[in-house]
């Protein structure tokens, strides 16, 4: 996920208005956004991941699965 790019940044709760708008301006100072939502989004800035926060085994494997890109 982070070819040459700048700093991975993980938005929870991104699917929304506010989060995506966290996950743009997070992208536009050179960070490379990943947003993790329990809901679907059509985010296209960045990466996105659809986990249900408390499911604790599945956030973890999702956040080792964006820590080894």
């Amino acid at each position: 996920m982070n070819e040459g790019g700048g700093p991975v940044c993980v938005v929870f709760g991104g699917a929304g208005a506010l989060g995506s708008a966290v996950a743009s301006g997070l992208l536009d100072r050179g960070y490379l956004p990943v947003v993790i939502d329990k809901n679907p989004a059509d985010v296209e800035c960045c990466g996105f991941y659809q986990v249900d926060l408390r499911n604790l085994e599945e956030l973890v494997s999702v956040l080792r699965r964006i820590n080894e890109r």
